[in-house]
């Protein structure tokens, strides 16, 4: 893949032919395998969770409209935490429940690449991690406590599941140039990568005011998309990206009667980078926070919900 009109040139990048398209096409229809939202209402909502080899999309907004799905979290979450939730499914299917000695043979690394101001939150992921891994030890196991010594067993393992979480600190769009350049293919030639999760995809274009007045920045990103697409297909593995939204003003003439009209002002939020960025989205879900429930709220409990907005296999709901 060339930059000849902006972007990067990847001396790594391998053309595929029609056969080995429709063949790759096939191996998606025919994969069932599924990552857990960790919700069992969304999961079910999915046909059984996030597929592999697209770009499953995460976009957060306020917004008046009533959603479908309820996720319970702590409060001041959002899409990082919901991450973390994805990224700890992800390490949970490594795990050999009968052994419970380390991660099973062929697991693979998850690769985060973190534009968020600060550090990334690996001490809340190992904390979601290791609570989610003995509930899930209980279950398994048909138990209602632990037993002696399992405690200190699942510690060992939460460790070493974490340890398998490599995280790389983009800050501009020349590090993620050079990142998909560099660094991702000794990536590929070093490791088995079990999941790509990119958060957020939006810091790096922040100064990138107007895609259509920057041909080059537009070709980038369109190479960018391919290129973890491509990634997710060849690696067979989950692709999860967070957007952020932008506001778009409007206005109306109201007529009040009286001769004279007002002038009604609102805005409609929508993911930001485009329609460049979207025509590569898969899957795009809204997370949002409602102003609703404030009994519920009130109780300590802080609630997201969740919308389908775009999905070649669930239907948009609102």
């Amino acid at each position: 893949m060339k930059g000849e009109s902006g972007g990067v040139e990847l001396a790594w990048w391998r053309s595929r032919g029609a056969e080995e398209i429709i063949s790759d096409s096939e191996h998606m229809l025919a994969d069932d395998s599924r990552l857990s939202t960790g919700s069992d209402q969304v999961d079910g909502s999915f046909n059984g969770g996030i597929p592999r080899r697209i770009l499953f999309e995460i976009t957060d907004r306020e917004s008046n409209d009533l959603l479908v799905w309820m996720l319970q979290g702590e409060a001041g979450t959002g899409k990082t935490q919901w991450c973390l939730t994805l990224i700890s499914s992800v390490l949970l299917r490594g795990v050999d429940w009968r052994e419970l000695g380390g991660p099973k043979v062929g697991t693979g690394i998850v690769c985060v690449i973190f534009t968020e101001n600060g550090a990334f939150p690996m001490g809340r992921l190992a904390e979601i991690l290791r609570s989610r891994l003995e509930v899930e030890y209980l279950r398994q196991s048909s138990r209602g406590e632990l037993e002696e010594g399992k405690a200190a067993s699942l510690d060992v393992l939460s460790e070493k599941l974490v340890a398998l979480v490599k995280v790389y600190k983009i800050s501009s769009l020349d590090d993620m140039y050079a990142f998909v350049k560099r660094v991702i293919p000794g990536i590929c030639l070093n490791h088995r990568v079990d999941a790509i999760f990119i958060d957020s995809i939006t810091n790096i274009y922040r100064s990138k005011v107007s895609f259509s007045d920057n041909s080059s920045v537009s070709t980038g990103l369109i190479q960018l998309s391919n290129i973890f697409k491509r990634v997710s297909m060849d690696q067979n593995c989950w692709l999860v990206v967070t957007n952020q939204t932008t506001s778009e003003m409007s206005d109306m003439q109201v007529s009040t009667g009286t001769g004279m009209n007002s002038c009604i002002v609102g805005n409609r939020q929508k993911p930001s980078l485009g329609l460049v960025w979207s025509n590569s989205v898969n899957w795009r879900i809204f997370l949002s926070k409602r102003a609703a429930y404030r009994s519920l709220r009130d109780s300590g409990t802080s609630f997201r919900e969740l919308r389908v907005e775009l999905s070649s296999e669930v239907p948009r709901i609102r």
